[in-house]
């Protein structure tokens, strides 16, 4: 069982370093993020990704949380990201109004996140994704 798990692990690495070479170039980059080097896939890189591999996306919840006076406070998505093969991986993110003045840009934006996290847990081993590192929400 562990061989097998080696194995499938050891030919995911090999199908994303090829899949690096394949992608636009600009959709990653690598740089020194609290002392560890990291992949920093950009939003457009990801679902480069995500159609290379055949990944299908579904999100499986959402919620928008209101204040005391009814205004926007947060919101937050989850996504699946389903390989070809069924392998499945889970996304959460989430955005509030202390981030956004619109809440049409918070919801939008928590969307994005989750399922870009989703995509990278599922190929790209949960590396930084670009809008992650922008924002700090990683």
């Amino acid at each position: 069982m562990i061989v097998n798990n080696i194995d499938k692990y050891l030919k995911k690495v090999k199908y994303l370093e090829e899949a690096k070479k394949v992608i636009p170039k600009g959709s990653y980059y690598e740089l020194n993020f609290k002392g560890t080097k990291k992949v920093v896939i950009n939003k457009k890189g990801v679902y480069h990704l995500k159609a290379l591999y055949g990944v299908k996306t579904e999100m499986l919840e959402y919620k928008v949380y209101t204040d005391e006076k009814g205004r926007f406070d947060f919101c937050y998505h989850v996504y699946k990201a389903t390989s070809p093969d069924g392998e499945e991986a889970l996304g959460f993110a989430g955005a509030d109004r202390r981030e956004f003045s619109a809440v049409h840009n918070a919801i939008s934006t928590s969307s994005t996140r989750a399922e870009i996290r989703a995509i990278l847990e599922l190929i790209a081993f949960g590396d930084l994704s670009g809008i992650e590192f922008v924002y700090g929400d990683g």
